[in-house]
């Protein structure tokens, strides 16, 4: 029986060392530390759960912000492929109407000074009224008709210089050479234009004095 209660004794010795190692003391305060530690462990168990909340949440939100990033950036992307695309063609196009002006002998019609200080929109404005007026001039030519009506088609601005370049050539065929002494169609319209009002000066003048002499032979009549 003695033998009993030293292996017992001996045991209870153990668990309490055991115990005492683990850092917890079996005492009359025991409970209430350990009543102090669970609820140490609940609250710290349940502020760890709100950060949880709150780093999902924060991370959906991230989430959320990097696709939207994305997108924007994929759009960004496109529309620099759309623009580069436009300027490549604009590049095309001007390398275009530099080779057909200068086929052409209108390049120095086409590069004058003042035109580069307009606007997109000025030289838009410019290039329509002047469409506009040659619409009624050309209405009875089959072939410059064709060139206005391919000229309109805004995705190859260059056909409006080919109609340009058309209407050009066709006057130029015109000139009455033993008339105007020139084999431009602009300056031939400008020297007809001098001529004309000369002309019209000079008629003017003749019908004054044909009156004057008509009024005479009146009087002696």
């Amino acid at each position: 029986m003695q033998s009993s209660y030293d292996s017992k004794n001996q045991l209870l010795k153990e668990l309490i060392a055991e115990i005492g190692e683990l850092g917890v003391r079996a005492d009359e305060g025991a409970e209430e530390r350990a009543r102090n530690r669970r609820d140490e462990l609940y609250q710290q168990l349940s502020t760890s759960r709100q950060r949880r909340s709150y780093v999902e949440k924060q991370l959906t939100l991230i989430g959320s912000e990097a696709e939207n990033l994305n997108k924007r950036i994929r759009k960004a992307e496109r529309d620099y492929k759309t623009q580069r695309e436009l300027v490549v063609a604009a590049k095309v196009s001007w390398c275009v109407v530099l080779r057909l002006s200068r086929n052409s002998d209108v390049e120095k019609r086409l590069n004058r000074r003042e035109l580069a200080y307009l606007s997109a929109d000025e030289l838009r404005s410019m290039s329509d009224k002047a469409l506009g007026a040659l619409r009624t001039a050309v209405a009875d030519n089959e072939y410059l008709r064709d060139a206005l009506r391919i000229s309109e088609d805004s995705r190859k601005p260059e056909n409006k210089v080919r109609f340009f370049i058309a209407v050009y050539q066709h006057l130029r065929e015109r000139i009455r050479q033993d008339i105007i002494k020139t084999d431009d169609p602009i300056d031939a319209i400008e020297q007809m234009e001098i001529e004309l009002n000369r002309l019209t000066e000079e008629l003017t003048g003749r019908e004054k004095n044909w009156r004057s002499v008509l009024k005479v032979c009146e009087y002696y009549a």
